[in-house]
């Protein structure tokens, strides 16, 4: 999204700045010095700075010294044509999210040392790290940088490493190319986005699929979670055109639901030997691959409730993702005593589990169908996860 806006602002810096070609690099109304040679050596401009690949007939090959130095800049993005950015190139500057193009070999010494706003910076590049001088990114806060799959994570990671100095920095992968298809994994129908350029893959959200449902319209809250929740193979109707949102689940009911969703996003099968109880194969998998632990019991066959249901629930979520972190005296029927408390406040930290309008949770009611629908849709799908507000 940053890189979009970056582009974006730099395509209106463009349009303002106009087509205009000027007489010489130091007419009046030019933005940039360049030398005949292509390098860039002052800058008198906007604070987004779109380079092209050519100015003034000049093709861009550098960034010059200090061609940027101690400036009031936002954004800068290059086109392809750049190879190198000189010595203390942006140092001191005020600059934001800068993108790099592939084109770029070599960032010089303290290029952008002491950028104190520096936070986002995006690389082209696909395969050959760039040479960082010394101190390249030094004394900048917690920067970002994106990289593109293809390029070396591990060589990128440890250069960037010794050219800020310290640990202050993340690098997230990119995907240029990505394509989204159902795959069919055992029971399972998931929705997946898939890099055409490396093995990653991701389960997305897919919107509205439809279900057969008389008894779920499509302006009940919980439609959309129904929808997905079905047409992903976890929860089956009570009929053919019965859901039955407002039923209660028994604890047998919710360890398929959650031995399901730990199967599908593990890539795990569930044997279903003969059995006397249909439940059995459920509890087994819980229990063989921790969903359930060592020693705790429930009542198959009883209703299961809120708390239960959130301890099956928040152990069947293997993912990684937290939204939120809220303290758990924002939840006002929950406390460190309350059984299951851990869980529940997983639950709500992963946006997963969002109680009523006061927050609360309910711990020990009985859980409808349409609201496990809705915890385990959240739970396959980040994107319908809730950011609640703190305090």
């Amino acid at each position: 999204m940053k890189k979009i806006l970056s582009l974006l602002l730099a395509a209106m810096f463009l349009v303002i700045a106009g087509s205009a070609v000027f007489a010489d690099a130091k007419a009046v109304g030019t933005d940039f010095d360049i030398t005949e040679d292509g390098e860039i050596t002052a800058y008198y401009g906007d604070s987004f700075v779109y380079i092209s690949t050519e100015i003034d007939g000049v093709k861009v090959t550098s960034i010059g010294e200090k061609a940027f130095y101690d400036l009031g800049l936002d954004s800068v993005y290059m086109e392809n044509g750049v190879k190198t950015i000189g010595t203390s190139a942006f140092e001191g500057s005020n600059v934001i999210g800068v993108d790099i193009p592939a084109s770029v070999s070599e960032i010089g010494d303290c290029a952008f040392m002491n950028c104190q706003n520096l936070s986002s910076l995006y690389f082209s590049m696909e395969g050959t790290v760039p040479k960082f001088g010394e101190k390249a990114f030094y004394n900048t806060p917690y920067v970002t940088a994106y990289i593109y799959c293809t390029a070396d994570f591990e060589a990128f990671y440890h250069a960037f490493a010794e050219a800020k100095g310290d640990w202050e920095f993340s690098v997230e992968v990119l995907h240029a190319e990505t394509e989204e298809t159902v795959e069919q994994r055992g029971d399972y129908k998931i929705p997946v986005r898939s890099c055409t350029q490396c093995e990653y893959s991701e389960i997305v959200y897919p919107g509205i699929w439809g279900h057969p449902f008389t008894d779920v319209s499509h302006t009940d809250w919980f439609s959309q979670y129904v929808d997905v929740t079905y047409n992903v193979g976890i929860i089956n109707g009570k009929g053919t055109e019965i859901f039955d949102p407002n039923a209660t689940m028994t604890c047998a009911e919710a360890a398929k639901i959650a031995a399901s969703v730990s199967a599908m996003m593990n890539g795990n099968t569930i044997s279903k030997p003969e059995s006397d109880a249909w439940y059995v194969p459920y509890v087994d998998y819980c229990y063989n691959y921790g969903v359930i632990e060592e020693g705790l019991m429930f009542d198959w066959n009883a209703p299961i409730t809120r708390a239960q249901m959130a301890y099956l629930f928040c152990r069947a979520d293997s993912g990684n993702y937290y939204p939120n972190a809220v303290p758990i005296t924002d939840i006002p029927d929950v406390d460190e005593t309350t059984p299951f408390s851990i869980e529940i406040l997983e639950l709500y930290d992963r946006g997963v589990a969002v109680g009523d309008e006061t927050m609360s949770f309910h711990p020990n009611d009985p859980i409808k169908r349409s609201e496990a629908a809705a915890i385990v849709a959240r739970m396959i799908f980040t994107e319908l996860r809730v950011e609640l507000p703190k305090g």
